[in-house]
């Protein structure tokens, strides 16, 4: 078959897949996080759907010999690019690309293994694919996707989170959140006046804006980036911050400081020692300026954070009698009851975990605390059988929980892996810069890797005291962040198109 019927045959399936992915990771936060089942369930096929339409494509290249199917280029011309970019030790980065891969399958390969020895079909196969879909979408980001393919779903994704944020800042300022979407909210979320955008529940709400607030930040610290996208991306990120205070999220604000933090420390890496510290400087000043003002106007978010401590009691007495106070209180809370109950659980089988989605159907046989005995008569200090513990509220636990010590180790051998490769990406970027001979890669895709970088410190921060990766919509979104960012921080050929720069701005 001619080269170039088959390189619009192939484009036309790459376009297609990119169709369906985009599909997935734009329409499902808007469809409640894609949580019940009714939505669930067609998002996962979608998933799989273009998880074909990618074997497809990697069918077409594979059986086209003659010519590369993107580039068009001869394949002998293609090998000898090839080995003379592995010749350039500075550009070959793909060991960590292997290393975050192998990392991930060998937690599929075990979270598989423990799923298929669940005693509870159903809520196994849904913790599994929890995994997995993110994996297979980060798979098509990496392996599937070009640069322009990236680069557009990037920009989709980032004015989509901005249409969320603004959706749940007017929804609360027009409706007070009494209604999400067409459907009625939650009265102890909206009676609390607390803004839940397109999500049941403000936390989530405010996950789905950290990881916008990521994003934009990402493309604001690059130093490549025109003022033209620092400007939306200064946009995105007044509006994700509104979002998250309004909120009044406990979780999503501690996240949005360490967020900044982060983005202080790596985020105007790049720039000259001198305007870097200044940056930073500024960046500490207007955020001690901004806590400093809510907390002393007596924001009712404040209050929030006041009230789980105990503070109102505690406040006026002496040290060791408020630490006791403040400890009390936060034994009563629901997410300290359902995280000591799921180590409860947890201890009943260390190594291997009480198996995938588990925690709900074994609750309510470790929720009461253990201080109560059956022989006599006493009964335990809290019951908590007031409420049904569907998550932990911790997604640490929650994995330490139902997959034990061994899925515990090796996701977190993953995160690591996928960390430190973004983290390699940037100092070598600095590096290279410094040096005056900056890597297009890392330079002028900065905003992606960091951005990526500030994603997952984010939702690992958040997950200790919340359940935002339970969210499907929330976790399909981060592997396709996680992904576009790895795949710029592991790319092995410093060519391409940028990203939020003039070239194609």
């Amino acid at each position: 078959m001619d080269c170039s019927v088959m390189e619009k045959i192939e484009s036309a399936v790459a376009w297609t897949a990119f169709g369906v992915t985009a599909i997935i990771v734009l329409l499902s936060p808007w469809c409640f996080g894609a949580w019940e089942a009714w939505w669930f369930w067609p998002f996962t096929g979608l998933v799989f759907i273009a998880t074909s339409i990618f074997g497809t494509q990697l069918l077409l290249r594979a059986t086209h010999h003659e010519r590369h199917t993107v580039s068009g280029r001869s394949q002998v011309r293609a090998n000898g690019d090839r080995r003379r970019r592995r010749m350039v030790q500075t550009a070959s980065r793909k060991p960590l690309r292997i290393i975050c891969l192998a990392t991930s399958l060998l937690f599929l390969c075990y979270a598989t293994m423990r799923f298929l020895r669940a005693p509870v079909f159903v809520d196994a196969q849904r913790s599994l694919l929890l995994f997995v879909a993110p994996f297979l979408l980060g798979l098509q980001i990496v392996y599937g996707f070009n640069s322009q393919r990236r680069f557009l779903l990037h920009r989709m994704i980032l004015f989509n989170l901005l249409l969320l944020g603004l959706y749940g800042i007017l929804n609360h300022s027009i409706t007070g959140s009494s209604l999400v979407l067409w459907r009625p909210g939650f009265s102890q979320y909206f009676g609390a006046d607390r803004a839940s955008g397109s999500y049941f529940c403000p936390d989530h709400y405010a996950g789905i804006m950290e990881i916008a607030l990521c994003m934009a930040l990402g493309i604001v610290c690059a130093r490549d980036s025109t003022w033209r996208w620092r400007l939306a991306g200064v946009l995105v990120s007044i509006v994700s911050v509104t979002g998250v205070i309004m909120s009044k999220s406990r979780g999503g604000g501690m996240t949005v400081v360490v967020i900044l933090a982060a983005a202080c420390v790596w985020g105007v890496a790049q720039y000259p020692p001198r305007r870097r510290w200044a940056m930073r400087s500024i960046a500490v000043a207007v955020l001690v300026a901004g806590l400093l003002g809510i907390t002393l106007t007596g924001n009712a978010y404040i209050t929030r954070f006041a009230t789980w401590f105990g503070w109102e009691q505690s406040q006026d007495r002496p040290l060791s009698e408020m630490t006791r106070v403040v400890w009390k209180r936060v034994q009563r809370s629901s997410r300290w009851n359902m995280s000591s109950g799921a180590l409860r659980a947890w201890r009943e089988s260390k190594l291997k975990g009480i198996g995938p989605g588990m925690h709900q159907t074994i609750w309510p046989h470790v929720a009461a605390s253990p201080d109560g005995d059956v022989e006599s008569g006493q009964w335990p200090s809290r019951l908590n059988n007031q409420r049904y513990s569907y998550e932990v509220h911790n997604d640490w636990i929650q994995l330490l929980e139902e997959y034990g010590i061994i899925g515990f180790a090796l996701l977190l051998a993953a995160v690591v892996a996928m960390g430190g490769s973004l983290l390699s990406s940037i100092r070598s970027a600095v590096g290279q810069r410094a040096c005056g001979a900056p890597s297009r890669t890392t330079g002028s895709q900065f905003a992606l890797v960091t951005g990526a970088l500030l994603s997952l410190l984010a939702l690992a921060f958040h997950s200790l005291g919340d359940f935002n990766l339970q969210l499907p919509a929330t976790g399909w979104l981060f592997g396709v962040i996680l992904a576009t960012g790895l795949e710029a921080a592991t790319r092995r050929d410093t060519r391409g198109p940028q990203a939020y720069c003039e070239v194609n701005a």
